[in-house]
């Protein structure tokens, strides 16, 4: 009878030490699984410009402004990850009286465009008119055009053709904008 006793008090102890051996490496890799699926994104926020949105916090930005002409200067914002593919945010001064298809159109260099089948979809956000076309070239891309305070921004993901993964952060940085 003792025997029986000291059998079960053993396989009790042992199976508590699995138990809690389980649950510490099960700990672990959910720690380790949580932490690169679930980030904790940035935010970006520019007064100036008036646009907030949230960014994995596995992309860099960097900002770099360039004079297009005497009168006009672009402002681009670059979320960066790799070298197959990038996100900018093209926020360029314009003529007050251009719509936004006409200035695509008319700026096809600058835009985009110009590597694109000329097709287009429009679209509107509120008040703001948008524009979306792919283009295609060494790099394939996604722009949607659209006026906010009195500027054109271009938001644009492009990838390499083998690349797609970073379209889906595209898609949920774009879920998470605001224009201020």
């Amino acid at each position: 009878m003792q025997i029986n006793k000291t059998h079960a008090t053993n396989a009790f102890i042992w199976g508590g030490i699995a138990f809690i051996f389980g649950l510490t490496i099960a700990f672990f890799v959910w720690n380790i699984f949580v932490s690169k699926v679930v980030s904790t994104p940035r935010v970006y926020e520019n007064t100036n410009f008036g646009i907030k949105f949230k960014y994995p916090d596995s992309y860099e930005i960097s900002e770099k402004d360039n004079v297009l002409s005497k009168n006009k200067s672009k402002h681009t914002i670059s979320l960066l990850k790799d070298s197959d593919s990038f996100i900018t945010i093209d926020i360029i001064d314009r003529d007050n009286t251009t719509d936004v298809v006409d200035w695509v159109k008319g700026n096809a260099e600058t835009s985009y465009f110009g590597l694109s089948n000329g097709s287009f979809e429009t679209a509107s956000a509120g008040t703001k008119k948008i524009i979306a076309y792919f283009w295609f070239g060494d790099w394939n891309g996604n722009t949607l055009a659209l006026i906010h305070n009195g500027r054109i921004f271009l938001l644009t993901v492009a990838v390499k053709p083998e690349t797609k993964d970073i379209q889906a952060d595209f898609v949920s940085i774009l879920s998470t904008m605001e224009f201020i």
